[in-house]
């Protein structure tokens, strides 16, 4: 399986749309559309951005042989647009950003263990 096909496959498991992926990775639909239907190839930062959003190796998009692999379906379910636009937020942020936001949630939870006791 090609890489465009790949992306293709994982964009759909995620129910995200081109433009979604585009948001999060910082480039146009239309390099999107490139890379699923034209074998264009992203560069490797945003390569690494695609691996990323998907929480999948870089290996597996590049590899032709490797065509599978296993998504939880707790992954790949939202209960809300609110839920959806958070996680698309989130996977669209630096690894400093995702660590700096964790921390500010470990905080929230803690100030809402101590109001509701």
């Amino acid at each position: 399986m090609s890489f465009g096909q790949k992306l293709r496959k994982l964009r759909k498991k995620f129910n995200m749309t081109q433009e979604n992926v585009a948001d999060c990775i910082h480039v146009s639909r239309s390099a999107i559309a490139g890379y699923e239907k034209k074998g264009r190839q992203p560069s490797h930062e945003k390569l690494t951005a695609i691996a990323d959003l998907f929480e999948v190796p870089v290996d597996y998009l590049l590899n032709d042989e490797k065509d599978t692999i296993t998504l939880s379906p707790s992954r790949l379910t939202t209960n809300s647009d609110d839920e959806l636009n958070l996680l698309l937020a989130y996977r669209s942020l630096s690894r400093s950003s995702k660590r700096d936001l964790k921390k500010y949630m470990k905080l929230l939870k803690e100030k809402d263990a101590s109001e509701s006791s």
